[in-house]
């Protein structure tokens, strides 16, 4: 008796190709980058990266089909956007989504980048793309070429997307952005211990054409640019007058508020 075995995808009625998998068993896969059911299950499989209690994968289902696309959506969705939506209701179940929901209060870095679902990177690589993006040590031997290729381009489409995200999530004032211990032995060639600084506002004035100049133009002192949160050194920005969330935010944790110009003169004194 020969099994059926489908040919086309049953959510988007695309082609399946046979793949191997890591495993060396073959599977089934739909060819369109573009399928509904592939983003949903990515999209499940990287919350999952959260651990948030009382949140499945038939919730988080309901929740991309309500628009929801990464943790910065889940994080300020509202109950009326939700039942607007047409997948929840009013009622007991929804209070305790948005209870789940409410319950977050840290997002470690390394969950940030796995939950976002970029070609072959884990959990494991999700854990080195965070030690490079916060200055540390470390090691992408074994690395897929591609996925090196990205995390070593900060402008390329997974760097961007990892500090857009980022950088939202630090404007949320009851959400800590979680970075790996800065490990005070690390110094750099200059003798300099790491330190953290956020920016805001443009460097342009200070004789910076963009932000990413200024992060070279620091590195060499040993400062490298993260998240704002409580291991933050520097809120760097353009205007000490301003009353953005992020100077409300760095106020509040204590952190140092300076201009672009004023961080170079204390590095170089």
């Amino acid at each position: 008796m020969i099994e059926f075995i489908p040919t086309v995808c049953y959510e988007c009625g695309e082609p399946l190709k046979v793949t191997t998998g890591k495993n060396g068993k073959y599977k089934l896969m739909c060819v369109n980058t573009e399928c509904g059911g592939i983003a949903v299950r990515k999209f499940q499989k990287g919350m999952l990266a959260f651990e948030i209690a009382g949140i499945g994968p038939a919730i988080f289902k309901s929740l991309y089909t309500a628009g929801i696309r990464d943790i910065v959506g889940l994080l300020t969705v509202t109950p009326q956007e939700l039942v607007a939506s047409g997948e929840f209701k009013d009622g007991r179940a929804l209070e305790k989504l948005m209870d789940a929901i409410s319950s977050i209060k840290n997002v470690r870095l390394n969950a940030i980048i796995e939950s976002l679902q970029f070609d072959n990177v884990g959990n494991t690589i999700s854990k080195e793309i965070e030690k490079y993006y916060c200055g540390l040590p470390y090691d992408f031997a074994g690395f897929d070429y591609s996925v090196r290729e990205q995390i070593e381009n900060k402008e390329s489409d997974m760097m961007v997307k990892i500090k857009q995200v980022v950088d939202t999530l630090s404007t949320l004032s009851n959400i800590q952005v979680i970075l790996p211990k800065i490990d005070t032995k690390n110094i750099t060639e200059s003798g300099e211990k790491i330190r953290v600084m956020e920016m805001t506002g443009s460097p342009k004035e200070f004789g910076f054409a963009t932000k990413g100049e200024f992060e070279k133009a620091v590195e060499p002192f040993g400062v490298v640019a993260g998240s704002l949160n409580k291991d933050c050194s520097f809120l760097v920005t353009d205007d000490l007058s301003s009353t953005t969330s992020k100077m409300e935010k760095a106020n509040k944790l204590g952190v140092q508020i300076v201009t672009y110009g004023q961080l170079i003169e204390i590095l170089k004194n």
